[in-house]
């Protein structure tokens, strides 16, 4: 993924979407937290049930939406 950051896009600007983004380990977020420091006009959306496990550096630099389901939905 963070080799696509580096391509040029055709409508100027990127999204990426993390699934289950509690599952990056310590190494994953730092490397991924630097890409999106240097990125351009590209989004990350990062889609998680336990923020927690999320590092605080990367959670500072995003913006919280929190979203709650019932088993039935």
């Amino acid at each position: 993924m963070i080799d696509q950051f580096n391509l040029t896009s055709i409508a100027g600007k990127k999204l990426f979407i993390v699934f289950q983004a509690e599952l990056m380990n310590t190494n994953a977020q730092n490397k991924l937290l630097k890409t999106i420091e240097e990125a351009i006009d590209t989004t990350v959306l990062f889609i998680c049930q336990n923020l927690e496990r999320i590092l605080p550096t990367v959670r500072s630099r995003c913006i919280t939406y929190y979203h709650n389901t019932t088993e039935n939905q």
